[in-house]
């Protein structure tokens, strides 16, 4: 599963205090603005450092920005596909990100399947679906070498879930790395939800997350 960057934002803090902030991961400088929210059902993912008391601590929601992880898969697409078709000696000229799509132009019109295989290989560099009935990118390439590559609903999936993952590896690292060694770490699928046991100082530990 690909290491993706983006943003979360803290969307609740259940004991009633809300706050406007922003984790960056690893695409620092988006952020996103708290508000109240109702607690994710966090039976589909848990992870608990220790064994402790939590019905007297605090819980955190983090909701992802998906239009920055979003925004920041397209970059990385991009760059890949531009190393790919480098190390293949494709000439090609104009790529960018237009339209919720990477967009490039092939000088040559005989080096199309070969500008395809590239952006196969760029596809299997991220993890995205490789299959051909769920293809994790859709290429289409016109006759005169134009060529549109997107994320499809098996690549947004496969890019969804390896946020999620990405988010609570970081998570783990940084309230590990700031002494918080009991929690509960869980996600419903589209939030993050942490709790923390009773401590002495409930403001430091969301400043941690």
């Amino acid at each position: 599963m690909a290491s993706w960057g983006g943003a979360l934002h803290l969307q609740a803090i259940i004991t009633g205090i809300v706050c406007a902030s922003a984790v960056a991961l690893a695409a620092p400088g988006d952020g996103g603005r708290g508000a109240v929210a109702a607690e994710p059902d966090p039976s589909a993912s848990r992870e608990t450092s220790r064994r402790g008391d939590f019905s007297h601590g605090i819980a955190i929601v983090l909701a992802p920005e998906w239009g920055a992880v979003y925004r920041h898969a397209l970059r990385r697409i991009r760059d890949d596909v531009r190393t790919e078709l480098g190390a293949g000696k494709i000439r090609h000229d104009d790529l960018r990100i237009s339209g919720g799509a990477v967009r490039f132009r092939v000088h040559d019109a005989s080096a199309i399947e070969r500008a395809r295989e590239s952006v196969a290989r760029a596809a299997r560099s991220l993890n995205l679906p490789q299959a051909s009935s769920m293809p994790g990118l859709e290429v289409q390439a016109a006759p005169d070498g134009e060529f549109s590559v997107q994320l499809t609903g098996f690549g947004l999936a496969s890019l969804h879930d390896g946020f999620i993952a990405t988010s609570k590896r970081e998570l783990k690292r940084r309230l590990s790395g700031s002494g918080f060694d009991d929690y509960l770490l869980s996600d419903d699928g589209g939030r993050i939800r942490l709790e923390i046991p009773p401590v002495a100082a409930p403001a430091h530990a969301g400043r941690q997350c």
